[in-house]
């Protein structure tokens, strides 16, 4: 009987043992939450003790959890529950107004919002209980273009780091970034966290991606061919390229005016300013009258030719540019021409009256 009772104590004995070391394992596994604000089990904590500067506004502190667990109202949690001071600002403002700011202090079993644990707050507490140093980041895109869509790009970024969708993924796509601040930092939004997202366009389309043709290069040239003895000035065209003529036909001689338009084919230009049309005007002179051609005009006696032809002039266009085609309008001659080259007579009679 002795032995039994014996036996039944060790086995009651043991039950408690066992029971005991599951109690303080719980127990430890409870507060283990704790354990980067406090240690000791979760016995002490380190809190921002509020001071009455407003440029250190806290002191760090370590404290037993029985001084903010707000037991009896007489302990940090229960006298310095005024505001957080957040910045020098805020601070100063309080001051003025004769009105304290409460402690920071972090979450505890008993009070497990804490106090003042705001991400400011928090930020203060990592930096020391100073107040939270700044952060920087920014995502942008590159625009799409008819090779490729959207990009998205990091932006420079200081005291933080980036997750999400990498940096340079194109579009079309949707993206997600997140920067988080380092502990002790903020980012200007008083947040430790910014949140980028959005959707990549993808290469653009239409007509604003279709192939620009190349334009090619029109020329014309008009030259008056010098008058003989027997034959006026006589009008010729060359270097004609991607243009057509309309007007005085080649070859014409004179005595006759002459007005000739020259029109660049489709696609085409006679420079880089868009000129497409080019007007040349002027008058073709009759026979030569020169003394080596023996009895001059009229004459029955044989006519000689001068032994030195004159060299062909050039005509300069009266326009260059894209203009209505017949328009008479102010007209530039282009080196100056006297003005009864371009008229003559009939031309200067109408211009200034018959008394001419």
């Amino acid at each position: 009987m002795r032995v039994q009772i014996k036996r039944s104590m060790w086995a009651m004995l043991t039950t408690f043992m066992i029971l005991g070391v599951a109690m303080s394992s719980s127990a430890h596994a409870t507060n283990s939450g704790y354990s980067n604000w406090g240690d000791d089990n979760g016995q002490k904590y380190t809190i921002c003790h509020r001071s009455d500067s407003v440029t250190n506004p806290y002191i760090r502190e370590r404290v037993d959890i029985s001084a903010i667990d707000g037991i009896g109202g007489s302990d940090h949690f229960g006298q310095h529950k005024g505001p957080l001071a957040s910045s020098q600002a805020v601070a100063q403002a309080l001051k003025s107004s004769h009105k304290k700011w409460g402690d920071i202090i972090p979450p505890t079993p008993i009070n497990p919002a804490g106090l003042n644990w705001t991400p400011v707050g928090q930020a203060m507490w990592a930096n020391d209980c100073n107040y939270a140093k700044v952060a920087t980041a920014s995502v942008t895109t590159i625009p799409a273009t008819c090779e490729s869509g959207e990009q998205l790009v990091y932006g420079p970024i200081t005291d933080a780091v980036y997750s999400g969708t990498p940096d340079g993924t194109i579009g079309p796509k949707s993206y997600n970034v997140t920067a988080t601040a380092y502990a002790g930092y903020l980012f200007n939004n008083s947040t430790n966290i910014l949140t980028f997202d959005g959707s990549l366009a993808g290469p653009l389309t239409g007509d604003q991606c279709s192939p620009t043709p190349e334009l090619k290069t029109a020329t014309a040239t008009v030259n008056k061919l010098p008058a003989t003895c027997t034959a006026g000035e006589t009008l010729s065209f060359s270097d004609v390229q991607y243009a057509t003529a309309s007007g005085t036909a080649n070859g014409t001689t004179g005595p006759a005016n002459f007005d000739v338009i020259f029109t660049a084919d489709k696609g085409a230009q006679f420079d880089n300013k868009g000129t497409t049309v080019l007007e040349f005007k002027g008058i073709l002179a009759g026979p030569s009258t020169d003394a080596s051609c023996v009895g001059g005009k009229g004459s029955t006696e044989a006519p000689t030719t001068p032994s030195a032809p004159a060299t062909p002039t050039a005509v300069q266009p009266i326009k260059a540019l894209p203009y209505t085609a017949g328009d008479t309008s102010t007209t530039v001659i282009a080196g100056g021409s006297l003005l009864t080259t371009l008229l003559g007579l009939a031309g200067l009679r109408r211009l200034f009256g018959r008394s001419l």
